[in-house]
């Protein structure tokens, strides 16, 4: 098994061989497909990579940190304050 995250399921007609997938919504399962389509059958779970987004929220955190002075309102320097508190305690966790 795989730490990754379930992304879909992979099946096969058995006649045909044509292949359907089936993406992990949170509404389809394999067990619900299988109970509407008979003929397939399941081949594999296909898992994403896990993405390393940490030059993605370095350069996110220091647009906002440089962005602070032109921010006028209490509530959007709040909302503000907020984003650049997560995306420390996120960067400190991804190192």
């Amino acid at each position: 098994m795989s730490n990754e995250p379930v992304v879909a399921w992979m099946f096969q007609h058995e006649e045909t061989g044509h292949m359907s997938y089936v993406s992990n919504d949170g509404m389809n399962t394999p067990a619900l497909f299988l109970s509407m389509n008979p003929r397939y059958t399941l081949v594999c779970v296909l898992y994403g990579n896990p993405v390393d987004d940490t030059a993605l929220l370095r350069q996110a955190l220091g647009a906002l940190e440089r962005g602070r002075p032109q921010i006028i309102g209490v509530l959007v320097k709040q909302d503000q304050d907020a984003a650049i508190t997560a995306l420390r305690e996120r960067l400190k966790e991804s190192t």
